[in-house]
């Protein structure tokens, strides 16, 4: 399982780094960190250089993105193949564009993410990205709004349902593409997206903070600090 936090809270990166693979942002979770792109992807090169970072590539179409990517992002000081991933939003142009970067450029990774449907993720697996995140939680966020005026219950697995079902297309074609799971709203998503089979997973802090939590550890560690001697 590869895990990345979903963020671009250096504290909170620090913090965690640790148990990290990488670190998975938005150009809106940059933006209300107060950063850009560069400086934010600057900072983690320099700090934490052991961690892949998935950054937004995102153009008006499949030659505006490949630009962006080869003549702006490949050219600057932090690129490294190995340990930067582009996020292309899941369309014509993003498959595209992830075609012409295999033949180019075929060290350039690729994350054909905000996928919502087996179709996308049928459709992303015939250019064979590094990555597709389907966004769980937005999804069944979507769901819930449709069945239950907007209610959702943190057992609604709406979102897993999603995730099993992409799996099994992705083990019907053989696809090397790894399945990220991503928009984890809650523990109970986490654990889920492992034990269905997701491949790498990207978490909020405060849901990775949750996890390593549990009322009964910390009653039976109140325990052990009464009685130590």
């Amino acid at each position: 399982m590869l895990l990345y936090l979903d963020t671009a809270d250096i504290g909170a990166i620090k913090r965690y780094a640790f148990l990290l693979d990488g670190v998975t942002t938005t150009p809106t979770i940059i933006k209300r960190a107060g950063l850009t792109s560069d400086t934010f992807i600057t900072k983690i090169r320099k700090e934490l250089p052991e961690l892949e970072v998935h950054i937004e590539a995102l153009g008006e179409n499949a030659a505006a993105t490949c630009k962006l990517i080869l003549n702006g992002f490949c050219t600057k000081s932090w690129y490294d193949p190995e340990k930067i991933v582009f996020k292309v939003p899941i369309s014509r142009d993003g498959l595209e564009t992830t075609r012409i970067l295999q033949k180019e450029r075929p060290e350039v990774k690729i994350n054909l993410h905000m996928v919502f449907s087996i179709a996308q993720a049928i459709l992303a697996m015939q250019v064979q990205p590094a990555y597709i995140a389907p966004l769980l939680g937005r999804y069944a966020d979507e769901v819930a709004t449709l069945k239950n005026n907007g209610r959702r219950s943190s057992n609604d697995d709406a979102g897993q349902e999603l995730l099993i079902n992409i799996l099994a297309c992705r083990r019907n074609t053989e696809s090397k593409t790894h399945i990220l799971a991503s928009s984890i709203r809650n523990v109970h998503d986490f654990a889920s997206s492992i034990t269905s089979g997701a491949d790498a997973i990207t978490l909020p802090p405060a849901v990775l903070g949750e996890a390593l939590e549990h009322p009964m550890t910390k009653s039976g560690v109140d325990v052990f600090w009464k009685d130590l001697v």
